[in-house]
């Protein structure tokens, strides 16, 4: 069925996408201003941190970073990717389950594989950086995969303050903890397990925040429903995740390289580099996006056939401030990255 020609729509109809476009804007408006906040709490802290450790120290996180996100994915299975478009909170509540007991069994099984194998595991994929501190990562992976679903959960409910003050609380303890930490452990190890407690902080946070929802809805929870949830959403595991993975790996693939290649110190600069670069994208695209999907699954739920016509006025709208957003970059690149 094609979508309605906005023409023939109700005034009453347009009111509603109309609303629902705004929504849209004043989420990504609510998650650009938190995201803004933790990335300036991590730009203000930058120089003091780089002034504290080496290159390398920043090498080694730099690469726990990029294989945290790598295998994150892998751990959910890309179930959470659902929760924002079930259909009901009995089949949402099932969905969050299964996704947690995904999270569990492989980050317990990545613990065991890694406890016998670190050696040649990161040494065949260039990691040797990474070899003091291969206990982390399953915490890494651990606490990173639960709270990008408790993401998804508060992407569900619209919570969009609640996404962005637990950024901004992750980027304040990952920088001061950074900095407190340095005084107390050696190098990389300092980095590396403040930036793994800001993240199971954030995600702790979230988790509170939802407890009683998560509460009145635990009794709908069943082996028998997490099965259908499973099967229900087999797509997401089965295309989704290879495309994620494809993905991700595109994009870290240089970081992991010139840490194999050059060592850590270069793939410390490097992704300082990568950080500044990602800025307008992460302040802008990725924030888009957890606004709208947050409200394109409940108009999905609710009234289908207008989701185009949303997706076309929000895509206009987001054209002009791209265009705006390149411009201002494009001027100001020059002076300010010096």
């Amino acid at each position: 069925m094609s979508a309605p020609d906005s023409r023939r729509l109700s005034p009453s109809t347009l009111w509603r996408l109309d609303r629902g476009t705004s929504r849209i804007l004043r989420g990504m408006a609510t998650l650009a201003s938190g995201s803004f906040a933790a990335k300036l709490i991590t730009l203000v802290s930058l120089p003091v941190i780089t002034r504290l450790y080496a290159p390398e120290h920043l090498g080694a996180l730099t690469v726990f970073t990029g294989l945290v996100i790598l295998l994150t994915p892998l751990v959910t299975l890309q179930y959470n990717r659902g929760l924002p478009v079930a259909r009901c909170g009995a089949s949402a509540i099932n969905l969050l389950a299964l996704t947690v007991g995904c999270i569990l069994g492989v980050s317990l099984l990545l613990g065991i594989l890694l406890a016998f194998g670190a050696g040649p595991a990161l040494e065949l994929l260039s990691m040797q950086v990474l070899l003091p501190y291969w206990w982390l990562l399953p915490l890494g992976i651990l606490a990173a995969a639960t709270y990008v679903t408790l993401q998804l959960w508060a992407t569900r409910a619209r919570s969009y303050r609640r996404m962005a003050g637990a950024e901004v609380t992750q980027s304040a303890v990952a920088s001061l903890g950074q900095i407190a930490m340095f005084f107390m452990l050696p190098g990389a190890l300092a980095l590396i397990l403040a930036r793994v407690l800001a993240q199971a902080g954030a995600m702790m946070m979230l988790a509170a925040r939802f407890r009683a929802d998560l509460r009145r809805l635990a009794r709908h929870v069943s082996l028998r429903r997490m099965r259908v949830m499973a099967w229900r959403y087999r797509s997401f595991p089965t295309y989704r995740l290879p495309s994620q993975l494809t993905l991700i790996t595109a994009s870290k693939m240089p970081v992991f390289y010139i840490a194999g290649v050059h060592g850590a110190a270069t793939a410390g600069q490097f992704g300082l580099a990568m950080m500044a670069l990602a800025l307008p994208m992460s302040l802008i695209g990725r924030n888009m996006g957890k606004a709208f999907f947050g409200e394109a699954a409940q108009l999905d739920r609710t009234a289908p056939t207008e989701l185009r016509r949303m997706v076309v006025h929000v895509t206009r709208i987001l054209g002009g401030v791209g265009m705006l957003a390149t411009a201002i970059i494009m001027l100001a690149a020059p002076p300010l990255f010096p």
